[in-house]
């Protein structure tokens, strides 16, 4: 499955409640497409500051045989984390997917910009 999506950052007019109730119904989605298609990457501006989060384990093992450089540590040009960075990071990990953001050539990890993460069962 291939993935756009887009959470508008976290301001005045859009609360934290709000980041939450949207990284809960992506999480739903995702949960119930992950039924029919296993594999999916996700890609879009969630407006999430991941920092170091989300490291890569022998549980990812699928992936990394089919796509070795994800042993690769993340580069992060931006080390803070927001709230939705620690759901995003929450919610690959609860799909088994890993944060590829940061770990392809010429990709420094920059902040809130095109975070995806490939995972599935």
């Amino acid at each position: 499955m291939l993935g756009a999506v887009y959470i508008p950052p976290q301001i005045i007019a859009f609360a934290r409640a709000q980041v939450t109730d949207s990284f809960l119904a992506l999480a739903d989605v995702l949960t119930r497409t992950s039924q029919v298609a296993p594999h999916f990457l996700l890609s879009g501006d969630l407006n999430a500051k991941v920092g170091g989060l989300n490291k890569v384990t022998h549980a990812h093992k699928y992936l990394l045989v089919a796509h070795p450089a994800l042993w690769l540590a993340r580069q992060c040009e931006c080390q803070a984390i927001n709230a939705a960075g620690r759901l995003l990071a929450d919610l690959a990990s609860s799909l088994n997917g890993i944060l590829v953001t940061g770990r392809v050539c010429s990709d420094n990890g920059q902040a809130s910009y095109g975070v995806a993460w490939a995972g599935g069962n």
